[in-house]
């Protein structure tokens, strides 16, 4: 999967359910998940809705009208009661959703409904489908056949980015609803763009998007979201490879499952998922394992490690006999490194036949950039993966060849590689540590050494390699592989180099070949968690005005939807 070192173990994929969406912008999705279900019932058992006969639900839009008829202790009242577990359940176990989310883990709500879908079912269920039927809302009643039903989910929590954020906000504050109805987090990491280095950056990122930071900041502390400021996302690792092309997932969920899984750090099944998107994949899924837990143990989560064993075999993990829409074998111990593009990430090369392909087709062979970071491979065990190799370099007296850029995913994987002396290893190799953030991997990038339309290779570890998405030049050759094979390219300086057996000559002259790349999959001292930048929603935020500027040309308060008639929508039901 696009490393120097591959695993002697078989892993299965799996292209599961074929699911249907709706043409609704995410923004719009979000909205719509941000509110709540009025409820009216006659029947409540053990102090949550049952979905049972007498049960009937509506989502309303209304406007401030008639929200400010609802009284706020009731609605509150009525999202415990639907959106998240029963006083009975949240007394027997009390751990909390996050470390920053108070709200509980839902799974005795989310037992109690995957045990209703079961019963109606009958049949072993995958992973993804316990996911998906744990969530269901109305569990006795309503339709559930596979690949042709539309669900109706109840969503755990919410989280958004900067960009979408803006849009999703006013399209919420204009349903007139007083708070969100589940957890809810927008993370700010998009809006900062890559040019000098990481402070530098961020500093200029606050003033350049000071309105939009404020309105989020004072639309999360009014409607009850938590905001964290400037890259705090989860950090992700590994590599690449394609075999299912960039459609072949579309309107599926991929499921993994085998003896491969247990070989992944936790990371690293989270760069496999977050790759899934370039398959056109829903979503991707693996089963909850010791990996994982390990992950949570390390990042102070044992809490919500354990809860999730006592739930592994039922719920995390799927049922033996199962059955999927389609499987795909893959042999991890037979993979080599491959390197994906340009332009797509469609076109994969095996790293042993870069070097005549790129003549073959004519692609820039010297490498102008090499990337390494973002959300999709920047955990710690990537990052002294990468410094391993940058490391040897500087052992022989080298540098990069190439401009070299660390866009750490995380503040807390920014700030464990700076005390543990990675960050000072990739800047003595000659790189630059940029802001944690999205950075060039979404076009966030300030690019100053080629002009529009010059002809030029980068190669990267980011997730997409479309024409001009990081520098806006479509004469941009952009690659895209794992941080071990971009380093040792940046080392080399050149497509014309296979890391696997070639030599390159030390500033002594004399040639060496690189060791294969070491890595740790957790830090040893435990993770630094930097500086805090998380800002939580005040208890009431009734009275707190979002700012939003009347002369901004960037944001606009919209009009408030219109008044709900009584009557259930209609228009995009399937039947």
């Amino acid at each position: 999967m696009g490393r120097i070192l591959t695993y002697g173990f078989e892993l299965v994929l799996v292209t599961l359910v074929k699911l249907y969406s709706h043409s609704y912008s995410k923004a719009a999705v979000v909205a719509l998940l941000s509110l709540p279900f009025l409820v009216f019932y006659r029947e409540v058992r053990d102090g949550y809705c049952t979905g049972g006969v007498e049960f009937k639900a509506w989502l309303l839009c209304y406007n401030s009208d008639l929200s400010a008829k609802v009284s706020g202790k009731w609605l509150r009242s009525i999202q415990e009661r639907c959106f998240h577990w029963s006083p009975a359940a949240s007394a027997a176990q009390k751990v909390a959703m996050s470390k920053l989310d108070p709200d509980p883990l839902p799974y005795d709500k989310l037992q109690s409904n995957l045990k209703v879908v079961k019963g109606r079912l009958n049949r072993p269920l995958t992973l993804s489908e316990k996911i998906l039927y744990s969530h269901i809302d109305e569990p006795h009643k309503q339709e559930v056949v596979r690949g042709e039903s539309y669900l109706r989910l109840r969503p755990d929590r919410v989280a958004m980015q900067d960009a979408t954020a803006q849009m999703a906000m006013l399209q919420f504050i204009s349903s007139g609803l007083p708070k969100v109805a589940v957890p809810s987090t927008i993370h700010c990491d998009h809006l900062i763009e890559a040019q000098i280095g990481g402070k530098e950056d961020l500093a200029r990122a606050k003033d350049l998007n000071k309105e939009v930071y404020n309105f989020l900041s004072s639309a999360g502390a009014k409607y009850g979201e938590y905001v964290l400021h400037f890259g705090a996302i989860s950090p992700c690792a590994c590599g690449k490879a394609g075999i299912l092309t960039v459609k072949g997932g579309t309107g599926a969920i991929v499921e993994y499952f085998g003896p491969g899984v247990d070989s992944i750090s936790c990371t690293g099944m989270a760069t496999i998922c977050n790759m899934g998107a370039e398959i056109g994949a829903t979503t991707s899924v693996f089963p909850y394992n010791h990996r994982m837990r390990d992950y949570l143990v390390a990042t102070g989560r044992k809490e919500i490690a354990d809860a999730a064993d006592d739930n592994q075999s039922t719920l995390l993990s799927p049922d033996n006999g199962c059955k999927y829409d389609q499987i795909i074998e893959i042999n991890l111990s037979q993979l080599e490194p491959h390197i994906n593009g340009p332009f797509t990430p469609d076109l994969a090369t095996p790293i042993s036949k870069l070097s005549e392909t790129a003549k073959k087709h004519g692609w820039p062979l010297d490498i102008r950039v090499g990337l390494i970071g973002s959300c999709t491979n920047s955990s710690y065990e990537d990052m002294t993966r990468a410094a391993s190799l940058a490391k040897q370099a500087i052992d022989h007296g080298l540098k990069s060849k190439t401009a070299f850029t660390v866009t750490p995913g995380s503040e807390q994987v920014r700030a464990t590689i700076e005390r543990d002396g990675l960050s000072k290893i990739f800047e003595d190799f000659g790189g630059v540590v940029l802001a944690n953030a999205c950075g060039p991997c979404i076009g966030q990038w300030d690019r100053k050494d080629v002009k529009k339309g010059e002809k030029n290779t980068i190669v990267t570890s980011y997730n997409r390699n479309f024409t001009g998405r990081n520098d806006a030049n479509p004469a941009t050759h952009a690659f895209v592989t794992s941080p071990d094979i971009v380093t040792a390219l940046s080392i080399a300086g050149t497509l014309d180099f296979d890391p696997l057996k070639d030599t390159i000559k030390g500033k002594d002259g004399k040639p060496f070949k690189l060791a294969p790349p070491k890595g740790d999959e957790l830090p040893t001292r435990g993770f630094d968690a930097g500086e805090d930048t998380f800002q939580p929603a005040p208890a009431d935020g009734s009275k707190v005005k979002v700012d939003v500027d009347p002369k901004s040309n960037r944001l606009q308060l919209l009009d408030p939807f219109n008044k709900w008639d009584g009557k259930d929508l209609t228009l995009y039901r399937h039947n």
